[in-house]
């Protein structure tokens, strides 16, 4: 949330309030006399980053890439006390009794309070021992009781504060302070205002409080020839971020939060704290990167998001600055005075959320996290993060726990309304809207203030996008993966790729050998030329093994090894591997490999007519004004 006074929130939500806008850049200040609209917003969306927008209608030309600087004000009146009324020498004792003849002390006159409300006087006296009093009077300014007495500890220039409460019954207070013949003594520039933090010094009478937006960068500069003004399109530091992702030199291993570090150094942008869920996980290589470091076509912002996914997670610039964000309980409650007649729509709850699931593969390969007693209580809320990068490998259920412990619970009204300006939420930030008796528990996800002829602001949250997962077809963990095999049909002569749920008890293989077609034509010849010429089989037993064999075909209890007498290629079958071999070097081989006690699917060449997917990305034939192309596809 914006740091802002009681009297800003009290003077925001006024008709009639008096507000100021200021575009600083390269040492100029536009205000009010140059700019005619300003219009600031963003669009965010759960585990994502999140992109301000600021549009300035100007009259000065403002040149494309400026960086300029946004600030908004409304006049605000905190100070309540008037240096300009009160009575000289009038000391007012702790029991309320009165001195008229004080040579040290002044007070001042009624000042209008409200009931039961904390207040703090601040000032500056470089005196040691003075005196300040509080009393507390009522509606007919009769003495109540004194509120506090404080007595300055040192002779010092800085400012010092205390604060007080008023009681239920008091309307009124009058403070004394410290004003002698010696005025380096004396008390100045006095502030009283309500709560319970001392904030900058404002004179009695007004003065305009700003809320600073921070910096954004001009992108589009239009000249308006009707209205003689320019049309300025302008985003925050996260415009930096809108670049194609390509390889700068990152060593890896490195954790997910020193990886995102080394993003924005590379960009030259500030980062905060950066405290995020899976933090600490190690990336072993560059997710968004080929084997040979080239593009895949991602930008740094995807990377942003799929980082904000894999965190449980928002990331967006604030103040300049780029951090990670979770939703923050202002405890900010919002009356109908500030939201405008019209628009106004709170309707049903989302939430809690209860449910993480990963998917993958075109959705089909699915596991899961849930909080099993809130979906019973609640029943089923699932965010549902698909073809995320950074948790792609066999261990992606090790983030769970952190990613569901985020966002478990996170409940919220969707709404849309127009407001009269509040100005001072930020995003993520989460208030009540009080209408009536009903309370309606909200979340800042997306906001546009316009500035115009006068304030409004647009406030709405929509639900994020429903999934429903078959979970009896999903896993809590990555143990259970896909295994690519192939078998033969020795009846119709042909291969067969097979998908089985093994258990996995070392490191497997997750490719995935979808097509086969020249190989396999190359192999169902050979069959067919073997099945037409097997005649005369002789048949051997040795130490109790049996073996048929003729010219071409040997079988025994190693397999089935075929052969021509025209051709070098030879084929070998057993339970465990299908093998094709041109003399001693292995052409293709699919089964379980006893050398490195894992499965895989191996061969020299392989060529596919249609297209073949590997993971998440596809490889096609693709034909581009009459040229015959290979594409590589991201499937997502």
């Amino acid at each position: 949330m914006k740091s802002v006074t009681s009297a800003f929130k009290s003077q925001i939500s006024k008709m009639g309030k008096e507000i100021d806008v200021k575009i600083t850049f390269d040492q100029t200040e536009l205000t009010n006399r140059d700019i005619n609209i300003v219009n600031l917003s963003y669009d965010g969306a759960i585990l994502k980053s999140v992109m301000k927008k600021l549009e300035i209608d100007s009259n000065v030309e403002i040149s494309k890439d400026t960086w300029v600087n946004f600030k908004f004000g409304v006049k605000t009146f905190k100070n309540l006390f008037n240096k300009d009324d009160y009575t000289k020498h009038l000391l007012i004792r702790e029991d309320g009794t009165e001195n008229p003849n004080s040579t040290t002390t002044s007070s001042s006159n009624f000042i209008s309070v409200k009931p039961n409300t904390t207040y703090t006087e601040s000032f500056v006296c470089n005196y040691k021992g003075a005196i300040f009093r509080v009393h507390l009077f009522d509606e007919n300014k009769e003495w109540i009781q004194q509120a506090t007495s404080y007595t300055t500890p040192s002779a010092s220039t800085s400012r010092r504060s205390f604060y007080f409460s008023t009681t239920n019954n008091t309307r009124y207070i009058r403070i004394t302070f410290r004003d002698t013949a010696t005025a380096s003594q004396n008390a100045k520039d006095i502030q009283i205002e309500e709560g319970n933090v001392a904030t900058e010094y404002q004179q009695f009478g007004g003065d305009y409080e700003y809320i600073d937006y921070g910096d954004f960068k001009v992108v589009n500069s239009e000249k308006q020839e009707d209205t003689n003004s320019y049309k300025l399109t302008c985003y925050d530091k996260m415009i930096e971020f809108m670049k194609d992702y390509e390889y700068f030199g990152i060593t890896f291993p490195i954790t997910i939060r020193n990886y995102l570090i080394a993003l924005c150094n590379n960009l030259g942008i500030t980062y905060g704290s950066l405290f995020f869920a899976n933090s600490s996980k190690e990336l072993s290589y560059d997710p968004f990167l080929d084997a040979n470091n080239g593009s895949l076509g991602y930008t740094y912002r995807d990377i942003l998001d799929q980082i904000a996914e894999a965190g449980g997670t928002h990331i967006a610039i604030s103040n300049n600055v780029l951090d990670t964000l979770l939703p923050n309980d202002t405890s900010e409650q919002i009356d109908s005075k500030s939201l405008k007649d019209i628009n106004v729509n709170f309707g049903e709850v989302y939430g809690p959320i209860n449910s993480v699931v990963l998917s993958r593969s075109g959705e089909s390969d699915n596991i899961y996290l849930r909080d099993e007693e809130s979906v019973t209580e609640n029943g089923l809320c699932e965010i549902k993060i698909i073809d995320n990068q950074i948790m792609n490998d066999n261990n992606r259920d090790t983030y769970l726990p952190a990613l569901l412990g985020s966002i478990d619970g996170l409940t919220y009204c969707i709404n849309d309304f127009q407001s009269t300006g509040i100005c001072y939420l930020d995003f993520l930030d989460m208030y009540d809207v009080i209408i009536g008796d009903n309370t309606y528990n909200c979340i800042m996800y997306n906001d546009e203030i316009n500035i115009e002829s006068g304030l409004q602001e647009n406030i709405y949250t929509k639900a994020p996008e429903q999934s429903k997962t078959d979970y009896t077809k999903a896993d809590k963990t990555d143990r259970k993966i896909n295994q690519a095999y192939s078998i033969v049909d020795k009846q119709n002569l042909t291969i067969t790729n097979l998908v089985s749920q093994t258990t996995q008890s070392q490191q497997l293989n997750d490719q995935r050998i979808l097509e086969l077609q020249e190989r396999t034509n190359s192999v169902v010849q050979t069959l067919t030329t073997t099945n037409a010429t097997i005649e005369v089989m002789q048949r051997d037993i040795l130490e109790g093994q049996e073996t048929l064999r003729n010219n071409l075909v040997n079988i025994d209890i190693n397999g089935i090894n075929v052969s021509t007498n025209s051709s070098a290629i030879q084929t070998l079958m057993t339970n465990e591997k299908f093998v094709i071999k041109s003399g001693n070097q292995t052409l293709a081989f699919f089964g379980y490999d006893t050398d490195t006690n894992s499965t895989k699917a191996e061969m020299d060449n392989l060529t596919v007519t249609n297209y073949f997917i590997a993971g998440v990305h596809r490889v096609e034939t693709i034909r581009i004004s009459g040229e015959e192309r290979t594409g590589w596809f991201y499937i997502g």
